[in-house]
C-alpha cells in the first residue's frame, strides 16, 4: 500500500509540474519591464532617412488631403507640431516624390525652405 502511495503522489506531481511550469512563466511574463520613457526620443537611426531624430521630434501631425484618382494626385496639407531635442535651427524631411509648394509657421507667415 505504501508504493501505490508513492506512485499516486509521483503522478500527481507529474500532473502538477506543466501547471506549475505555466504559472512560473506567466508570472515572469507579467512582471513590470523598463518602461520607455516618452519624453526621450528614441535612439534608432533609420538608415533609409535623411531626418535627424535626435534634434526635433514630431509630437503630433495632422494630415488633410484631396484624393484626384483620375489625375494620380494627392493634394495635402500636413500640419506638423515639433519639439525641439538640440539646439538645431533647421528641420529635415524625408519628402523624396512630393512637390512641396509652400511651408508656414504657426500663425500662417511663409518660412524659407529648400529641397
Amino acid at each position: 500500500m505504501h508504493h501505490f502511495g508513492a506512485f499516486t503522489t509521483f503522478h500527481a506531481m507529474k500532473q502538477f509540474f506543466p501547471v506549475l511550469s505555466l504559472i512560473a512563466l506567466l508570472a515572469a511574463a507579467c512582471s513590470p519591464s523598463e518602461e520607455a520613457d516618452p519624453s526621450k526620443p528614441s535612439t534608432m537611426r533609420d538608415p533609409h532617412s535623411f531626418a535627424h531624430a535626435d534634434e526635433v521630434t514630431v509630437s503630433h501631425l495632422n494630415w488633410t488631403a484631396d484624393i484626384q484618382f483620375d489625375n494620380k494626385v494627392i493634394a495635402a496639407t500636413a500640419t506638423w507640431t515639433l519639439e525641439r531635442q538640440s539646439d538645431s535651427d533647421s528641420v529635415i524631411f524625408d519628402i523624396r516624390g512630393l512637390d512641396i509648394q509652400s511651408v508656414v509657421d504657426e500663425t500662417g507667415v511663409a518660412l524659407p525652405f529648400s529641397i
